[in-house]
């Protein structure tokens, strides 16, 4: 998603470059199973080629290109069949579904690159390193925990919940895990695991992704083959269980990390 964020905006594509837009029609077309017959003609692709361009013109051709596999693939709350009639409506809703995850994908994926910046090699100062981490922990632990508190919905966007996990061990440390506890949610990540691998199908694209995996599987044996999907569950239960009983407790989360932050003890 990042390689389709940093491309060129379609409003500063060049006239030249117009035919671009047009072959990104003919790939949405054949990507949302439009039938030939019901292709728009020559006058109603420039109605849909001058609404991209005017409307939709903040985006990049690869962005309107992900958003519709991810409509298509049910990852965006909107009803993706366009009933063969593909129109610039049905192009609107699809990106207005978007935005939400465009915005917190963007919003993530910046914190991530702080994230990155606090293990990568780079020569920092002790000031500077201290900057990103507060930064990372304020974007991607105090306002998922703020928006918690105001709407009742923790989420962490795109951050992968080993770094947060990490962040709350070993950082923070605000999360004190005992052996029997990991062995615990070790047990029940595997479960849900072996689950989903074993789930009823509704497609011939889940089915080849559920036989590679399987196929893995067998050669590996369950927990080699599936150890990344295990340890992100681990991740992922330990955090949500922290946050939701801290706000179960009204812990003021947020005060505990800001002394933390503020006696920088990261």
């Amino acid at each position: 998603m990042k390689t389709a964020f940093s491309e060129i905006r379609i409003n500063q594509l060049p006239i030249s470059e117009i035919n671009e837009l047009r072959k990104l029609l003919l790939q949405l077309f054949a990507l949302t199973g439009l039938r030939n017959e019901n292709f728009p003609d020559q006058i109603q692709t420039d109605i849909l080629i001058n609404f991209i361009r005017e409307d939709l013109g903040n985006y990049t051709i690869s962005e309107i290109r992900l958003a519709f596999r991810m409509a298509i693939k049910n990852e965006l709350d909107i009803e993706s069949n366009h009933y063969q009639a593909f129109s610039a409506s049905y192009v609107a809703r699809i990106m207005s579904a978007y935005v939400p995850v465009r915005s917190r994908h963007l919003n993530a994926a910046r914190a991530n690159e702080n994230a990155l910046k606090i293990d990568s090699n780079m020569q920092q100062e002790p000031a500077e390193k201290q900057e990103v981490k507060k930064a990372y922990v304020e974007e991607c632990i105090l306002k998922p925990w703020r928006y918690y508190l105001k709407k009742g919905t923790l989420t962490f966007g795109i951050t992968p919940f080993s770094i947060i996990y990490d962040t709350l061990v070993n950082d923070l440390q605000i999360i004190e895990v005992e052996k029997e506890r990991k062995k615990e949610v070790y047990e029940i990540a595997k479960e849900k695991v072996r689950q989903y691998i074993n789930r009823p199908l509704t497609n011939m694209d889940e089915y080849r992704k559920q036989s590679l995996i399987k196929d893995r599987v067998e050669k590996q044996g369950f927990e080699v083959a599936m150890d990344y999907e295990i340890k992100s569950h681990c991740y992922e239960m330990v955090v949500m269980e922290f946050f939701k009983n801290a706000y179960a407790s009204k812990i003021d989360l947020e005060s505990i990390i800001t002394n933390k932050l503020t006696l920088n003890t990261i």
